[in-house]
């Protein structure tokens, strides 16, 4: 295979990481990592705009899905990432905002920003790994990456 600018990653080779008490720490037993971008969008067409309309960007919001499998040892400590997520989503308030890091595979790019977390799939079926899952939305501008 080609190496260079072409190269096609696989997605399992994306992390992410929660900011606890002054360092990044992974977020472990993760299946998949999706980044939802989107806009909202200012009507600015006037009288003189004969055939197409005018927009502008107002906003923009970005998601973060993360899914996977609850990562626990036989002394029942889970992850430390996971844990801290699951803590950030029983938050209100100020103390609702965590700080995150998603990172390409090559870990050259990356996307730091400050977000809340809600929680989403727990549990699972019997015969199954137990499922955990979580919802990150970006709160304002970010920190460092595309864009900042």
């Amino acid at each position: 295979m080609a190496t260079g600018a072409t190269d096609i990653k696989l997605g399992r080779g994306w992390t992410v990481y929660v900011y606890i008490a002054g360092e990044y720490v992974e977020i472990k037993g993760l299946t998949e990592r999706t980044l939802k971008l989107s806009s909202s969008e200012a009507d600015i067409t006037t009288n003189i705009d004969a055939t197409y309309s005018r927009h502008l960007i107002a906003r923009r919001d970005a998601v973060l899905t993360l899914k996977g499998f609850r990562v626990e040892d036989s002394g029942g400590d889970w992850d430390e990432g996971q844990a801290a997520v699951e803590a950030l989503a029983e938050c209100v308030d100020s103390a609702s905002i965590g700080q995150f890091k998603l990172t390409s595979p090559g870990g050259i790019t990356s996307r730091e920003f400050y977000g809340s977390a809600t929680m989403d799939e727990m549990g699972g079926a019997s015969d199954e790994g137990s499922a955990w899952g979580c919802t990150i939305k970006q709160s304002g501008d970010l920190i460092s990456g595309p864009g900042a």
